[in-house]
Formats: C-alpha cells, structure tokens, sequence
C-alpha cells in the first residue's frame, strides 16, 4: 500500500514540473534580453563621468561688414606748406650780406645767396616778319651781393635751326626768392642779328635796343624748378614779345646737415 502511495506522488510532482517549465522558460529569456540590452549612456551621464558639463551650441547668422575705403595719402612734400621756413628766409635776407650763409631744409643745406641757369622754349612774335615764331631761350642769372644780373639770349625763327633772329640781353633785376617758389624781374639792354623783312626784302639787321623780363617759378626742391617766362625786347628795326616754358637750376644746395653726435647723445643721458 505505501508502495503504491509514492507512486501516486512522483507522478504528481513530475506533473507539476512539466507545467512550470514553459514559464520558466520565458522568464529566463526576458532576464537574458534585459542583461544583453545595450544601454545608451545619457549626456548628464557623461558629464559626471569625465566632470565636463557639456554647453549647448547655437547656430549665428553670418554678419556681413561693409568694407571702409582705405584713406588715399598724399606725398609727404604735399603736407609741407613752408610757412616757418619761409618767414626764417625772409628774415635771413634782411639782416647783412654773407655769401655762405644757409638754410637747413629736410636735413639739407641750402645757400640762400646763389646764381642760377634758366632754359625754355616758347613762341615769340616777330614784328620784323609779322609772324609767331619759336623761340628758344637760355639765362644766366647770377648776383654781386644782394644785387642780382642776368645775361642771356633768344633765338628767334621759323624752326629751331632756322633763324631769323639771334638776340642777346644783359640787365639788372630783383629777385624773390621763398622756399617754395621763386619770382625775378630784369631789364637792361639787347643786342640783335639777323634780318628782318622791308618792302618784301630780306635786310641784314644789327640793332641795339631796350629789354624786359619776368619770370615765375614754381619749386620741386629749393634748388630747381619749372615756371614761365615773358619777355619784350624793342628796338628800331624790330620788336619781340615772347611767352616760354623754362626750367630753372641753382647752385644753392650745398650737401646734407652735419649732425654733432656727441650732442645728441647728451640729451639722452639720465643726470
């Protein structure tokens, strides 16, 4: 009888396994799916990790600048307006006569008292041919103390190496000179050759007469430059009135400033 009692329990247990096995079965594949899930690390996570809080970005819009022209410079020589320098040259001139005495420019020496050369060409009108023709001029303008002379001449013509007319002129004149620009008048006498025409004929003309001259030049340097020149020249046979571009060259520049180093050095020095 007890044999037949166990009997009767194993077959009930082993009906009571065989239920549960399926649940047991699912239970076991929702663990393994939950422990081989991949778990994604969040940003709050992250920054405790490595300690970096994380900032959030934002997207700015391109700002466009307008491009402001650059400033055009002018040359240095055109911000210098010789204002002091040319009240120190006046009163240079007005105290008493010393042929080397000079004037300091851009670290340079200029002899205020100088001679100088000027040379253009221009049109001239002929009353002895009733005509404009070419004139091509050359003046030596040179001074004796505070006086200034000019000697010099005119060639007169159709072309440069065909002319009617060789005029030559010494005077006595004045002249202002700053540091940007220069003014001269003279007058004197003349002498001219050549031929002029009478009654449709070609007469030989040596003639002395009475001539004028003024001159304006602008100055590049203290010691050239460019200007005009008008002139009239009178005599029996003939008159010449004349407008010419000349160029001007002096002798006034005279070297760079020397510089006293040792002087220099003493303002520096610390008491």
């Amino acid at each position: 009888m007890m044999k037949w009692a166990l009997y009767i329990i194993f077959f009930i247990s082993v009906y009571n396994v065989t239920a549960q096995t399926p649940a047991l079965a699912d239970t076991i594949k929702q663990a393994e799916s939950v422990i081989t899930q991949t778990v994604q690390p969040t940003p709050t996570d992250t920054a405790k990790k490595t300690g970096v809080q994380s900032i959030p970005t934002q997207t700015i819009a391109p700002i466009t600048v307008k491009q402001k022209k650059a400033p055009k410079y002018r040359f240095a020589k055109d911000k210098v307006d010789f204002k002091r320098e040319n009240k120190e040259l006046i009163k240079l001139y007005k105290d008493t006569f010393e042929r080397k005495k000079e004037i300091v420019l851009q670290n340079k020496r200029y002899r205020i008292y100088n001679n100088y050369l000027s040379a253009g060409v221009g049109k001239c009108y002929n009353s002895g041919w009733g005509e404009v023709d070419l004139c091509t001029a050359f003046d030596f303008n040179f001074h004796a103390g505070k006086k200034y002379f000019q000697v010099g001449g005119n060639l007169v013509g159709p072309a440069l190496w065909n002319n009617n007319c060789i005029q030559l002129h010494a005077g006595w004149g004045h002249r202002i000179e700053r540091c940007n620009y220069q003014l001269a008048a003279y007058g004197g006498l003349s002498f001219s050759d050549g031929y002029y025409l009478k009654d449709s004929l070609k007469i030989k003309m040596n003639s002395v007469g009475v001539y004028a001259a003024l001159q304006a030049f602008y100055k590049l340097k203290f010691d050239y430059g460019i200007g005009l020149s008008t002139f009239v020249d009178v005599n029996a046979k003939q008159t010449l009135v004349g407008l010419k571009v000349e160029l001007f060259f002096s002798g006034a520049y005279k070297g760079f400033k020397k510089i006293n180093y040792a002087k220099e050095d003493e303002k520096y020095q610390v008491p």
